[in-house]
């Protein structure tokens, strides 16, 4: 991952037939990811990239057509300066506030700003999440709590309604 050994494997996750390996690095100890895709069958790192996922784990759709995962908004200090084009050095050193979480779709080759929004709340910003598809991937399923709190919520939603819903009517959420 790096020479120095500054680098490390942080979530991953293999589709369902084993084909894509989504794996999130984090640099010099900091909690933010970035998520790379390998093809297993041909060892080849795809080109997709997701950038300031943080707390998240990835969960595959049964077609390993995309997955699951959540994110912060880019933090305000580095967002256009040191560390928004990839300074990995300077991410974690941020002291903005983490908040505004959200649960997106990432479709292989595509680029992240592609991505569609599938769940936040803006009323409740310090809300966290995890989404992860069902064994028979029919379902999704979305938890949700605030910090560790000793209450949290689950949500459940069809996968082939999500879909045709985010294809829809993009941007809007579930």
């Amino acid at each position: 991952l790096a020479v120095d050994g500054t680098k490390s494997l942080v979530a991953t996750s293999f589709s369902d037939s084993g084909r894509y390996w989504a794996h999130g690095v984090s640099a010099s100890g900091s909690d933010w990811q970035t998520v790379h895709v390998k093809d297993t069958s041909t060892g080849e790192l795809l080109s997709d990239k997701v950038e300031w996922v943080k707390f998240s784990g990835i969960s595959w759709l049964k077609d390993d057509s995309g997955f699951f995962y959540n994110r912060y908004p880019a933090p305000a200090s580095l967002a256009s300066g040191d560390g928004a084009g990839g300074d990995d050095a300077k991410r974690g050193s941020e002291t903005d506030a983490n908040v505004n979480m959200a649960v997106y779709l990432h479709l292989l080759g595509t680029p992240q700003d592609r991505d569609r929004l599938v769940y936040r709340t803006p009323d409740t910003p310090k809300w966290m999440f995890g989404a992860h598809v069902t064994d028979d991937g029919e379902h999704l399923v979305l938890t949700v709590r605030e910090s560790t709190a000793k209450v949290n919520r689950v949500f459940i939603a069809r996968v082939p309604e999500l879909l045709r819903h985010l294809e829809d009517r993009p941007g809007e959420v579930i």
